[in-house]
């Protein structure tokens, strides 16, 4: 298991998810009722028209080698290759 790094919006290395990202991520979680200490995963794949397809899911554990991050009570989860995609994007 990974350690979870510190977000602070603008600011961390690694991905950018602005507050009101975060606020439709919960909306999101709650609707769908998702069951506590499910994450959200980011990831990225090869295909659509920039070459690169963006996929998003709940997923109850983190796997080897992804980088998780807490945002305001709600984890998100990159795998390694999909980081190096995101690098200082922002959603």
């Amino acid at each position: 298991m990974e350690e979870t790094k510190e977000f602070i919006p603008g600011v961390s290395e690694d991905i950018n998810v602005t507050e009101k990202a975060v606020k439709e991520i919960k909306r999101l979680m709650e609707e769908n009722k998702v069951p506590e200490g499910f994450a959200l995963r980011v990831g990225v794949k090869g295909g659509g028209c920039s070459g690169f397809t963006y996929t998003l899911g709940f997923d109850p554990e983190e796997r080897p080698g992804d980088n998780v991050y807490e945002l305001d009570g709600v984890k998100l989860i990159v795998d390694m290759k999909s980081s190096m995609f995101l690098h200082r994007h922002r959603a």
